[in-house]
C-alpha cells in the first residue's frame, strides 16, 4: 500500500510523508504492518527515513480500534539513527463504504527529535481517509 500523511505543527514547521506499508499479519483481533518512508520538512531542508517501522491496529469492535507505531528515524545518510518513536490512539470509524473509510483518531506520541512541555507524550488527533 501507499500511504502518507501531512502535518501542521503549531510552531509552524509543518512536515509530510510519504512510504509504502506492507500488511503482514491479519485477523479478527490484530493487524500488522511494516512500512518504510520519507519525511521532509515544508519550511526546512532536512529528510528523514523511516526504517524499519511496525504498525498495529487491534480491534476492539467494528468501529473502535486501537493502533499505534514505532518507528526507526534515520537520516537521509541511514548512518545516523535519531532513535524510536512511538505512537498509540484510539480510532473511531465515522463511516465507511465501497470506496472509501474515514476516522477520527486521538492518542499521544512520545516523540524522538524533541521533548514535550509536559511529560513524555505529546497528545495528537487526526482525521483519516483510506481510499479503498
Amino acid at each position: 500500500d501507499i500511504h502518507g500523511y501531512y502535518s501542521y505543527t503549531y510552531r509552524g514547521n509543518d512536515n509530510y510523508y510519504g512510504g509504502f506499508s506492507y500488511q503482514f499479519y491479519k485477523s479478527e483481533r490484530l493487524d500488522l504492518s511494516t512500512a518504510v518512508g520519507i519525511r521532509k520538512y515544508r519550511n526546512e531542508n532536512i529528510t528523514h527515513l523511516f526504517l524499519p517501522q511496525l504498525l498495529y491496529t487491534i480491534h476492539l469492535s467494528k468501529r473502535l480500534n486501537v493502533g499505534g507505531s514505532f518507528v526507526d528515524i534515520r537520516d537521509q545518510d541511514l548512518d545516523t539513527r535519531k532513535g524510536v518513536a512511538e505512537d498509540v490512539f484510539l480510532m473511531v470509524n465515522i463511516y465507511e463504504n465501497d470506496k472509501y473509510k474515514i476516522n477520527i483518531t486521538a492518542g499521544g506520541f512520545n516523540p524522538v527529535l524533541w521533548e514535550p512541555e509536559d511529560g513524555d507524550w505529546y497528545p495528537t488527533y487526526s482525521f483519516d481517509i483510506k481510499i479503498k
